[in-house]
């Protein structure tokens, strides 16, 4: 089955490591930012609250595919804040 490629878009994918990762079609030029709040809408998640990164690279909101060079299937991970963290006692 051969995949159909788009010029003007790409897939991908958000994740967490708790969920299911969920698929996006983007055009390269939009702002990562409306599918990030898309995602944390879909999974009633606080969007305040989700760290995105790429490649271990915090995600900007500005940002856009092609900013990111993000290629068909290309995943990009979601984190929850974390708070607290010291040491054991």
């Amino acid at each position: 089955m051969e995949v159909k490629t788009y010029k003007n878009s790409v897939i991908i994918r958000i994740k967490r490591v708790d969920e299911h990762e969920v698929y996006f079609r983007i055009k390269r030029g939009r702002p990562l930012r409306d599918v990030m709040l898309e995602y944390c809408n879909y999974l009633k998640l606080d969007y305040d609250a989700i760290r995105f990164t790429f490649n271990g690279i915090k995600v900007k909101c500005s940002a856009t595919a092609d900013d990111l060079g993000l290629k068909d299937n290309d995943t990009i991970d979601a984190w929850s804040d974390q708070t607290g963290g010291g040491p054991a006692v």
